[in-house]
């Protein structure tokens, strides 16, 4: 079984993630995202993965999913109002 672990430094991203049914990371320096596409690139339909808050006053893993879809490494992040700029299943 693969579990892939991603993390968020607060609550009100999970959530947009949740609602959204998609999740998306931060920018980082090229080598950080290279080594995230190679991860990406290894998720299978059917992979598990859980959300994880580090940054918070309450830390803790939530929220386990499923994956239905291979990654977009070419989508943009949904927008922080809560709508989705399109649906992904996660």
């Amino acid at each position: 079984m693969n579990l892939y672990v991603f993390s968020s430094v607060n609550w009100e991203n999970i959530w947009i993630g949740y609602r959204n049914r998609l999740w998306a990371v931060s920018p980082a320096d090229e080598q950080v995202m290279k080594a995230r596409r190679t991860r990406a690139e290894r998720i299978q339909i059917d992979d598990n993965g859980i959300l994880y808050v580090h940054k918070a006053n309450r830390p803790g893993f939530t929220v386990p999913f499923r994956f239905k879809t291979k990654p977009d490494l070419q989508r943009p992040a949904p927008s922080t109002s809560g709508r989705s700029r399109g649906r992904c299943r996660s």
